[in-house]
This record gives C-alpha cells, sequence and structure tokens, in this order.
C-alpha cells in the first residue's frame, strides 16, 4: 500500500434507511477499473488482492471512518478527527470491497437522519 491513508476518490451512496437502521455493510470500493468524481485514474481493484493487502498492512486493527477526511488534515489544522464508525471487517465481493461497520452512537445519528451519505 502506497499510502496507509487511502483518499476516497470513489464515493458510494449509503442506502436511505427511511426510518430503519443504518446500514451494517458498505460498499468501500467497486470491483473493476473506475476513475475518481475528481476526475484521477483510472485504477483497477481486484477486491480479494485489496482485502489480503489491507489485512496484510492492518492485521487486526479496525479502520477508523471519520468525518470529512479530516484524519488527513489534523496534523496541519489541529482540529480532532472523531470516528464515525469503525470497519471491522472486509469482505471481497464480485461487484467490489465491501466493510462492515460499527457505528458510534453520532455516526449512526448523522448517517439515518441523512446528514452523511457517501
Amino acid at each position: 500500500m502506497k499510502d496507509a491513508i487511502q483518499k476516497a476518490y470513489h464515493a458510494t451512496a449509503l442506502p436511505d434507511p427511511n426510518g430503519q437502521t443504518v446500514p451494517e455493510w458498505i460498499q468501500l470500493l467497486p470491483a473493476g477499473r473506475s476513475s475518481g468524481r475528481d476526475g484521477l485514474g483510472p485504477w483497477t481493484c481486484d477486491p480479494a488482492a485489496v482485502v489480503i493487502g489491507t489485512k496484510g498492512y492492518l492485521g487486526s486493527l479496525d479502520i477508523p471512518m471519520d468525518y470529512d477526511h479530516q484524519l488527513e488534515h489534523t496534523a496541519k489544522n489541529g482540529q480532532p478527527a472523531p470516528a464515525a464508525a469503525w470497519i471491522t471487517e472486509l469482505e471481497a465481493r464480485s461487484d467490489g470491497v465491501w466493510g462492515r461497520t460499527a457505528w458510534t452512537e453520532k455516526g449512526h445519528a448523522h448517517v439515518a437522519a441523512r446528514e452523511y451519505r457517501y
């Protein structure tokens, strides 16, 4: 992995919970060839290779999902980078890489209120 922190050039819409619980599993990366919304890329994602590489790099550590990519900016702006959720498990599927999320109370509330959707 080139960077310990990968930027999210791919944004996946979270399902509309319609008053139900927020999703437990979310798609993190699409399979195959894709380009970013910012025009960068294209990249090719082999879901199995991504899962193996990520587990090899992180071991059993959970992956934080923060607000507005603040983990990338905290050293420069000094602001905290609280987690909205933790990716506790990765799964390679035919359509991409999926993550099981353990939402924080605030993260759950933000997604349920549709304040964060991608």
